[in-house]
């Protein structure tokens, strides 16, 4: 029987001390012959009977091994799964696993299972439905975290920070700062800042650029729980970096037809468009079906400069749903504040690490 142990100082296979990355040969005088799978990008060595595979991607040298619990459908998988010990300070894995939630650590942003950390080494967790796949160690160094200088707010926006705060206040009631799809991050870098300035055809409002110097979010490609719920429908924040792409994308569906008065009966008399949309209407927020919230720097005669406007890509309305940035958020806020777990069931549901 194969056993792995694991101690704050010391890594060990059948009472072989060890450390990630290893030659293959020592690997094998552990646990004997491997049979040998090379790919173009890296080389697996698979210990079919053991339920275990190491993957290499310099020959010889194994950077990961995995201990494989659950039947796997690949070229190179292990015939058997792993009915060893697995033990961490002496549990077995999947034990400790449910009384220690709360040592994981996150290898990335959106990890959603986590790894352990031991004598230098992660045991990353393939877990779905609480049922243990795979185990993935490698060896572990913790990243220093970078420390990005904050762009000051122009004068008149400072009230921003205070609404961000407001806003992050109101989510961390419903959602825990370790869940997937709790992406915020630092507020954007000059650089980001003058790239997406140059790449775009037309000004970003001020409301807008000094909002994302505050804070910005990750990408996910699920959902985001920093959205705005807009009649029935939830709209995610985009990336600062999305702007760009989200932009483009809408500007494609514009044409030089002009639309007749028909095409245009869900238009808001407070925007004004010829077509699809106007090249001026800055998405910052998607429904991710087509739909965006977009700030409105060229407004109608009866409308607001930087109102907030609502593109429903199917019924073609464009609806004016707030008269700013700011009013939109303290929306939100109301909303989160009289809609409780409901309005992050989801996110809680699904995200939780």
């Amino acid at each position: 029987m194969t056993r792995i142990c694991f101690t704050a100082d010391r890594f060990d296979i059948n009472g072989n001390s060890i450390a990630l990355p290893l030659p293959i040969n020592e690997l094998e005088s552990i646990l004997g012959e491997a049979c040998v799978f090379t790919g173009e990008y890296n080389t697996v060595y698979t210990w079919s009977e053991l339920g275990i595979k190491a993957y290499s991607k310099e020959r010889k040298l194994v950077e990961t091994v995995d201990v494989v619990f659950e039947p796997e459908d690949y070229e190179h998988s292990p015939g058997k799964v792993f009915t060893g010990e697995l033990l961490l300070n002496g549990t077995d894995i999947k034990e400790y696993y449910i009384n220690n939630k709360d040592k994981r650590v996150k290898l990335w942003d959106d990890d959603p299972n986590g790894a352990f950390v031991f004598n230098n080494h992660s045991l990353w967790l393939d877990i779905e439905d609480g049922v243990f796949n795979t185990v993935s160690i490698e060896a572990y160094t913790k990243g220093e975290a970078k420390t990005l200088e904050s762009l000051p707010l122009d004068a008149g926006f400072e009230d921003l920070a205070v609404i961000w705060n407001k806003w992050i206040a109101a989510i961390k009631e419903y959602v825990d700062e370790d869940n997937a799809y709790y992406n915020l991050t630092h507020g954007i870098t000059a650089g980001q800042m003058h790239e997406t300035e140059v790449q775009l055809e037309v000004p970003l409002p001020g409301v807008l650029l000094n909002f994302y110097k505050v804070h910005n979010v990750r990408w996910n490609a699920v959902t985001s729980a920093f959205s705005f719920s807009v009649n029935g429908w939830s709209y995610d924040l985009l990336p600062f970096e999305k702007i760009i792409d989200e932009w483009e994308e809408i500007q494609d569906l514009n044409d030089d037809e002009v639309l007749g008065a028909e095409m245009k009966e869900g238009y808001s008399d407070n925007v004004k468009a010829v077509n699809y949309a106007n090249p001026k209407w800055i998405p910052f927020a998607e429904g991710r079906n087509g739909d965006y919230l977009l700030i409105d720097t060229d407004p109608s005669e009866k409308g607001t400069f930087g109102q907030i406007i609502e593109l429903q890509n199917e019924g073609w309305t464009r609806s004016v749903v707030a008269s700013s940035l700011e009013e939109l958020i303290i929306q939100e806020i109301e909303i989160i504040k009289s809609e409780g777990n409901n309005r992050f069931g989801f996110i809680q549901e699904n995200g939780k690490f």
